[in-house]
């Protein structure tokens, strides 16, 4: 996974117009490419870093991301529903474990979550593999049907799509558009 960090602490004047000036106080943060164990590192500390740092006013989490595994990032979805400063997730392309994510935070009054007209999201069930001990892959076929309970309740809290809305598109590949991801308020607000 490629992940960029930016701290932005002190803006300069840019030396001509085409350099944009970057915004004191805004830490930014890019999920970018497969949700995978360098999460941890890229994303998640950093987030973690910028709560504690009183330099930082702002965390801006930028996704863009095919999405990934679940057992690897799971846990985010705590950080970001009770993240205690402003939080901006600005969506161009999150599918799969990207777009459980990237939803977190509707009921935090920190969390604003955007997407621009064509910004690409993708629901859906997903997929596992398993490797192992029949008994082991019947232990983890269990626990699958309780991560599978754990992303419903996550995506009913997270937007005003129905139960049985849910249960009609989570076993299909259910594309949306950031404009039509704005209709069951998967994300707050499109960016134009």
């Amino acid at each position: 996974m490629k992940v960029e960090t930016k701290v932005i602490v002190d803006a300069k004047e840019p030396d001509n117009e085409d350099v944009q000036v970057e915004t004191p106080g805004v830490g930014r943060i890019i999920l970018q490419g497969l949700c995978d164990e360098e999460i941890l590192e890229n994303v998640t500390l950093p987030l973690l870093d910028f709560r504690e740092d009183p330099s930082i006013n702002k965390v801006e989490l930028l996704v863009h991301s095919n999405g990934g595994y679940m057992l690897e990032s799971l846990y985010l979805l705590d950080i970001i529903e009770s993240y205690p400063k402003s939080l901006d997730i600005i969506i161009t392309k999150a599918m799969s474990m990207a777009f459980i994510i990237a939803i977190s935070g509707k009921n935090n009054k920190n969390v604003r979550r955007y997407a621009y007209p064509n910004s690409i999201l993708l629901m859906h069930r997903g997929e596992i593999t398993i490797d192992g001990s029949a008994s082991a892959a019947s232990d983890f076929i269990g626990f699958s049907s309780d991560l599978e309970k754990i992303t419903k309740k996550h995506i009913l809290k997270n937007s005003t799509m129905s139960s049985e809305e849910y249960d009609k598109i989570w076993k299909n590949e259910f594309y949306m558009t950031g404009a039509q991801a704005l209709k069951y308020h998967f994300i707050d607000k499109l960016l134009v």
